[in-house]
């Protein structure tokens, strides 16, 4: 067997989070006198990493949180007032842009508080 198959898709290092994008299998180059060659395609499933917080803090009466991202998923700082809270509440939302953002609440009066950063 001499060769390679050739595998294709129309996902890049900027393609949008998440996939899934398909991988189209081929015979490329793939060469041998005694076997035959079939193929499947499949899929490439791309998901976001989470997040890395760099840096945290509370100046009354904003709180910002500095996040590195990846392009294109948006990053959504979320807040609620207590653990028994069910609903958060999305303060600020920016799109990933591959760098480090800052992301802050502007009304933050109380340090009491549960913050999450959503990527989606």
């Amino acid at each position: 067997v001499t060769g390679s198959p050739s595998l294709t898709t129309a996902a890049t290092a900027t393609s949008a989070v998440p996939g899934p994008y398909p991988i189209t299998a081929a015979v490329g180059t793939l060469a041998a006198g005694n076997y035959s060659f079939s193929f499947v395609n499949g899929a490439l499933t791309i998901t976001a990493p989470s997040p890395t917080i760099t840096n945290a803090r509370l100046v009354s009466p904003v709180f910002s949180v500095e996040v590195s991202t990846v392009p294109a998923p948006e990053y959504t700082l979320e807040y609620k007032g207590s653990v028994t809270d069910t609903n958060w509440i999305a303060v600020q939302s920016t799109n990933g842009t591959g760098l480090t953002i800052t992301l802050q609440h502007t009304a933050a009066t109380n340090s009491a508080g549960f913050y999450r950063i959503r990527v989606h």
